[in-house]
């Protein structure tokens, strides 16, 4: 018989109710800090569960999306910050962001991670949207795709040196999960596909400014070039919409690689999918 903590545990951690006199981007901060802490929780319940006699302990983890509640300050005299416009949720840019971290701290802990889920695909946030009859996307539904690449990939080793981040903790349901985080400006993923090419994913979640990355490669032997398809925004609230279905949508481009070596230039809010054919 498994302790009652292990046979039924939920870890999920959402954004709770947000005064409108918050900096939107603190609420933006703060959500790119919630991969991080389900990343150490995750990690935590899969010690658990093996202590508790599950030999192969998996989990399932549905219903993804970033999800906060807009409320009144209590003080009436602050000023009014955070309105329905800036505040990021599962439709904006940000989500985009935020799925593919929780993706990275998955395979991170694989063979744990056994399943995700977005929650729905159709108008609820997880992907597409339809008004009026016509269909368009989601920022989060070009990195979903992008990152669907990585199918049957094989994981390789990524070190990185980045500057630090602090979240705010100015959503209560991430100061309930964790006393304080502080997170990479930048994220990433390796593996090598069926194809013999080498597939980073990146993500920039600085918000003050363009980062320059240098990205060397060990022990692989690739193309003159790498193919990127990056996905950006001005903000991390920007969404599509109806009279507007194309105002966040990938763009693809390629940056020349000498002595295994190449340098990119990270705008803010940043997802990047990067491919470098082998070399055979």
């Amino acid at each position: 018989m498994l302790p009652e903590k292990v046979q039924d545990q939920a870890i999920a951690v959402i954004g709770g109710n947000v005064s409108s006199a918050t900096d939107p981007m603190d609420v933006y901060r703060d959500f790119m800090a919630v991969p991080e802490v389900l990343e150490t929780k995750w990690r935590a319940l899969q010690l658990d569960m093996f202590n508790g006699g599950v030999k192969q302990p998996r989990l399932a983890v549905t219903e993804l999306q970033m999800f906060a509640h807009l409320e009144a300050a209590s003080d009436k005299s602050l000023p009014v910050r955070l309105t329905r416009e800036n505040m990021v949720n599962p439709g904006t840019h940000a989500e985009a962001l935020y799925d593919i971290l929780i993706y990275h701290a998955a395979i991170r802990l694989a063979p744990f991670v056994d399943m995700i889920t977005h929650s729905a695909t159709v108008n609820h946030g997880g992907g597409l949207r339809k008004e009026q009859e016509q269909v368009f996307a989601n920022p989060c539904y070009f990195a979903q795709a992008a990152f669907a690449a990585f199918s049957q990939a094989t994981p390789v080793n990524v070190e990185i040196k980045t500057p630090m981040i602090a979240a705010p903790m100015v959503l209560p349901e991430l100061r309930n999960a964790s006393r304080g985080c502080s997170y990479g400006s930048v994220d990433a993923l390796a593996a090598l596909a069926p194809d013999g090419s080498l597939l980073l994913s990146i993500v920039y979640r600085g918000s003050d400014q363009p980062m320059h990355l240098d990205i060397s490669l060990k022990d692989f032997k690739g193309a003159h070039k790498a193919e990127i398809t990056t996905l950006t925004a001005d903000a991390p609230w920007s969404a599509n919409s109806r009279k507007a279905p194309d105002k966040v949508k990938p763009a693809e481009s390629t940056v020349g690689i000498a002595n295994d070596h190449f340098s990119l230039e990270l705008l803010p809010f940043s997802v990047l999918r990067i491919r470098v054919l082998s070399h055979h």
